[in-house]
């Protein structure tokens, strides 16, 4: 036992003298960090009514001082804790030391009048870390007034909406979605249509739908149009005269009183006469935002164009501040019962950017948006959809408000460096870890910098970062003999050829190990010990021996002398 305690003690002794010869790892002398928090949640509507759409708003903040990428979900859970519906939204940048708000649009469709809760949740640098979570209570109420519901189609198929078989009343109000909305032709037949129009309740618009006789003759035609108060819609004329193969367009002009009731208006639009009959659909989504609207807003208008079979989408960013916006970013997600591709996209006007594949995304970004600005961008899909209800719960996936445009030095940062072992005169390996939290690859030319006399291998490296990823860089570096000490080093990176990302450390190389006679005299004392300690231990055992042996022998002598004396007797 005493010889395993004084091994145990050598042991320690050989572990404190060898420490001194430990390598050192290099690191950032400021490390880079992210630390994002849910900072507000606010639902846009107030009053909030059945049947209706509101735009749901999460702020988020960046107390780090780099850049990372969040993604947010808002889950609505009725009063009596029940889930009901998720919120998703696209990941998004937040900038370092700063603040962004996002936000999507939410149909609340079947929801039913009553009390909820919404709680926001986060997740950033790719889903290592979480904020903390956000929650707010609000009210839906009861809408004054509905449209009747659909009745069902003549195949007993319930709620669907084909060629007119539902009066959708003289005064309606906000109506829920059909499952299944379809138009009805003959050979009479709407070649242009608007789909979806979202309108602010206070402001105007006008959509054209376009009318082919496809028949041998004349046909006079009376239009009508319901399912909105007849007060909000106007047009050019209720009757027409289409000549054979005539193409002819109807205005239709929407003024929406500031108090009107907000939700989702399915208009019906008819065209009847001699025997022919076209019914078309669109929806009208009023909105009805709180006093005070403190962010911009975007708003979508879907048309067809049945000629040459694409849809037209038109996204209206409005900025009803009295501030100027800095930059605002808006994601459009294709539906995917396009089953579209980059090659069936164009762009109108604005060049979106591509963000993701699978779904399809597409970003457009507008800078310095003034205060009560109006701007739209315009895209087509070439592809149609025959039924209309996809179109109609199609919104807009995320608008984000930033206060300040990010540039790649932004989301781009040197997060550590670290080495193994050098000694002076020998080689080692530096790793260089680039976190980038942008949504596009960058391509990126990389240097790690070192004193004049120290060789580093390969002088520099090119690659590309992945988006919302780590990047690792391997460098071999020697030290030439007698540079034991701490340098200085850096890393760089030159970022699509113009930007310069750099980071500084510190390199500590340590001595050669070489005994000295301090060293040498030490050990000769340890080993010195060890054969005392040894000795002694042994001397004992022999000790104790001897006197076992003597007394087996002291203890047989007495049994024989017995064994002797019962002999004589």
């Amino acid at each position: 036992m005493k010889l395993q305690i004084l091994l145990f003690v050598l042991a320690a002794f050989g572990t404190l003298a060898i420490s001194d010869f430990a390598y050192t790892r290099i690191f950032f002398n400021v490390t880079p960090s992210t630390n994002v928090s849910i900072t507000g949640l606010t639902i846009s509507s107030n009053p909030l009514y059945t049947s209706s759409s509101t735009t749901v708003y999460v702020a988020l903040y960046n107390a780090g001082t780099l850049a990372t990428s969040v993604s947010v979900n808002v889950s609505i859970y009725n009063e009596s804790g029940y889930f009901v519906q998720n919120i998703t939204y696209v990941p998004a940048t937040v900038p370092h030391l700063s603040s962004l708000t996002i936000s999507a649009t939410w149909n609340l469709g079947a929801v039913a009048a009553g009390n909820y809760t919404a709680n926001a949740t986060a997740v950033y640098e790719t889903g290592t870390n979480s904020t903390n979570e956000y929650s707010i209570n609000f009210t839906i109420t009861q809408a004054l007034a509905t449209q009747p519901s659909p009745t069902a189609s003549p195949s007993g198929g319930g709620g669907s909406v084909v060629g007119g078989n539902v009066d959708l009343g003289e005064e309606p109000g906000p109506t829920m979605i059909p499952p299944e909305i379809s138009p009805a032709s003959s050979q009479i037949k709407f070649v242009k249509t608007t789909i979806l129009r979202e309108i602010s309740a206070g402001s105007s618009g006008l959509e054209s739908f376009v009318l082919r006789n496809l028949a041998g003759g004349v046909k006079n035609l009376d239009i009508g149009i319901t399912g909105a108060p007849k007060s909000w819609i106007s047009f050019s004329s209720e009757k027409t005269i289409l000549l054979a193969g005539e193409e002819r367009a109807i205005n239709i002009g929407f003024s929406i009183p500031q108090d009107a009731l907000p939700g989702d208006y399915l208009l019906k639009i008819s065209a009847n006469g001699d025997g022919q009959t076209a019914i078309d659909y669109m929806l009208l989504r009023v909105s009805r935002p709180s006093k005070g609207a403190q962010y911009p807003q975007a708003q979508k208008i879907v048309r067809l164009d049945r000629g040459l079979g694409t849809t037209s989408v038109t996204l209206e960013l409005t900025n009803p501040t009295t501030k100027t916006v800095p930059l605002v970013s808006v994601v459009e997600e294709i539906l995917p019962q396009f089953h579209a591709q980059k090659s069936d996209i164009s762009f109108v006007d604005k060049i979106g950017m591509f963000v993701s594949e699978k779904p399809l995304q597409i970003r457009w970004q507008f800078k310095e948006l003034a205060s009560l600005e109006k701007t739209s961008v315009s895209y087509l899909i070439y592809s149609m959809l025959d039924e209309y209800s996809p179109y109609l719960y199609w919104n807009i996936k995320q608008v984000a408000i930033a206060p300040k445009e990010l540039k790649l030095s932004d989301v781009v940062g040197i997060r550590e460096i670290s080495s193994s072992e050098i000694f002076e005169g020998g080689s080692g390996q530096v790793l260089v870890k680039v976190f980038y939290s942008g949504f596009e690859p960058v391509t990126f030319n990389a240097a790690l910098e070192a004193p004049s006399n120290f060789a580093v291998e390969p002088s520099t490296q090119t690659g590309t970062l992945t988006p919302r990823g780590t990047t690792e860089l391997l460098f071999k570096i020697k030290a030439p003999s007698g540079s034991a000490g701490t340098h200085n080093i850096g890393a760089s990176l030159l970022l699509n050829d113009e930007i310069v990302v750099s980071q500084t450390g510190y390199l500590v190389v340590q001595k050669q190990f070489a005994l000295s006679w301090d060293y040498m005299f030490g050990g000769l004392l340890v080993v010195a010990i060890l054969i005392f300690a040894m000795s002694k231990l042994l001397k004992r055992g022999r000790k104790r021996s001897e006197r076992r042996h003597h007394a087996e022998l002291r203890q047989g002598y007495i049994e024989e002398i017995k064994d002797h004396i019962k002999d004589i007797k």
